[in-house]
């Protein structure tokens, strides 16, 4: 039997699995949070997952701009439609992390839409 300690919280290949339909059901709150530390604000909202089970789930940056682009800013658009999870492995704070980001059922892979949107950014000054 695997062992599975809960959580409150969505996490990526534990309760919810690529591929899977999710819905927020929340239009979401920031959201003060100490990580590794340092004080952040995140964007929480509470998801149906596919199994039903409602739980707490803070939307990365990347989810955002898919959203925004998808239905508008305004976050009470986003709720209650279906959101297809999509979960990569990426490097953060120097070891290999799943990434969960959602899209609108039926839109493409958001990992490579949004990586192509991305504004170029200068990662070596010459002077």
């Amino acid at each position: 039997m695997e062992v599975i300690i809960p959580s409150k919280f969505v996490k990526a290949e534990i309760n919810i699995n690529k591929g899977d339909i999710v819905q927020l059901t929340t239009e979401g709150e920031y959201k003060p949070v100490e990580i590794k530390g340092e004080k952040k604000t995140v964007l929480s909202f509470m998801m149906k997952l596919a199994s039903g089970e409602v739980k707490e789930y803070n939307m990365n940056v990347t989810t955002q701009k898919v959203l925004i682009k998808a239905w508008g800013k305004e976050s009470k658009e986003w709720m209650n439609k279906n959101l297809k999870a999509w979960i990569e492995k990426q490097l953060s704070f120097g070891k290999k992390i799943n990434v969960l980001v959602l899209a609108p059922e039926g839109a493409g892979d958001p990992f490579e839409e949004v990586a192509v949107e991305e504004e170029e950014i200068e990662t070596v000054h010459a002077d």
